[in-house]
């Protein structure tokens, strides 16, 4: 599957709340960043995180996905949802929980 493909794919099972394949030509709903790091590279990371919630993994729209719950990086920094979804060739962290989608 594609980039694309897998947009497309969390836009239809989202219903666009999460990605929206429509808005300005497509654009993320929530706070996300793409990185090269692996969803393995996250969990091993997550080990010296400050304070970090249940690890779960699950897939969303057929995509591997790897969640943290409510997460604080560094002693200081705000807490926030975060979830990892493997998109092929790069993953996407999107500061939320996508865990209703879950299939």
């Amino acid at each position: 599957m594609t980039k694309t493909e897998a947009l497309q794919a969390l836009h239809e099972v989202t219903g666009g709340d999460l990605y929206d394949a429509n808005w300005q030509g497509g654009s993320w709903m929530v706070s996300a960043t793409e990185t090269a790091d692996t969803l393995d590279d996250f969990v091993k990371k997550s080990e010296g995180w400050n304070e970090v919630g249940r690890l779960r993994e699950y897939r969303v729209a057929g995509l591997r996905a790897v969640s943290f719950g409510e997460v604080q990086a560094r002693k200081g920094d705000t807490r926030r949802e975060l979830t990892v979804i493997d998109l092929g060739d790069v993953r996407v962290a999107v500061a939320a929980d996508v865990s209703e989608w879950a299939e």
